[in-house]
């Protein structure tokens, strides 16, 4: 009688690289700090230039009204541009995570919320400039007094 002997091969699968996930790391942390700033510099416009309309109630220049309000416009555009870039990397890193053959999971669900926050601080920032350019002209307009 034969004997066959039978010997299984082994297969050794290498290790699975880890995807990169930094892209959507950058713009979930830009998107964070950009909506935070965005919320903060929201309300100092508000109560900045309510500070300016009392003040200016109770003194006739108002020239200081000017002063509160161009900071806080030029606080706003950074703070936009801020968002602007972590809105560019959201969608670049959702794109990126979506298209890959194995689609990383933890890539999309940053992306999807750096897309959040950096819109919604994009939308506070121009609502804020807004406001204040509201209430900047109705104090130089002596709407306010």
């Amino acid at each position: 009688m034969e004997q066959y002997n039978y010997q299984q091969q082994v297969i050794v699968e290498p290790a699975p690289a880890k995807k990169p996930i930094g892209l959507q790391v950058t713009a979930l942390i830009l998107g964070i700090v950009g909506m935070a700033l965005a919320f903060v510099a929201y309300f100092a416009t508000i109560f900045s230039n309510i500070g300016a309309a009392a003040a200016a109630d109770g003194y006739p220049f108002t020239q200081n009204a000017a002063a509160v309000s161009g900071v806080s416009l030029i606080a706003s555009i950074v703070i936009m541009v801020l968002c602007l870039v972590a809105l560019i990397l959201s969608i670049a890193g959702l794109v990126k995570s979506i298209r890959r053959a194995t689609r990383t999971v933890g890539g999309i669900i940053m992306s999807a919320i750096a897309l959040n926050l950096s819109g919604a601080g994009f939308a506070l920032s121009i609502v804020g400039m807004v406001i204040g350019g509201l209430f900047s002209f109705l104090i130089r307009s002596g709407a306010i007094h």
